[in-house]
């Protein structure tokens, strides 16, 4: 975990989620660290500036393009980000005769858990 500001390269669209702590969550791809990354800030009531983030890889693999989406109905009842991703085989940023297709691979990152360990 890195916690600083927020100086992140985004790769990809990413999504922006709050918690029932009013947390900042940021699910995205750089094109440096590959694989998921999410990005949070404080509470609100810690961190009313939003001045600190923490960032975690939840993936190391090549995603190429992949562009971060969730369910939005599991995230509001049960605090988990649930995520639909694909890794790229090789080093290849997109599917060529000679770069085969990977299974489609689901990711939950229960973030209510996460952040309950973390106190």
């Amino acid at each position: 975990m890195n916690s600083s500001l927020l100086p992140i390269t985004v790769g990809t669209r990413p999504v922006v989620v709050t918690d029932a702590e009013d947390r900042i969550i940021v699910i995205y791809t750089d094109h440096t660290n590959h694989g998921i990354l999410i990005a949070h800030s404080e509470p609100l009531a810690v961190d009313p500036e939003r001045k600190k983030w923490t960032r975690i890889n939840l993936t190391h693999e090549n995603l190429g393009g992949w562009e971060a989406t969730y369910d939005e109905a599991r995230w509001k009842k049960d605090g988990v980000l649930q995520m639909l991703y694909q890794k790229l085989p090789g080093s290849g940023k997109s599917y060529t005769k000679k770069n085969k297709s990977t299974a489609v691979s689901v990711l939950e990152w229960n973030a209510k858990d996460y952040f309950k360990n973390l106190k």
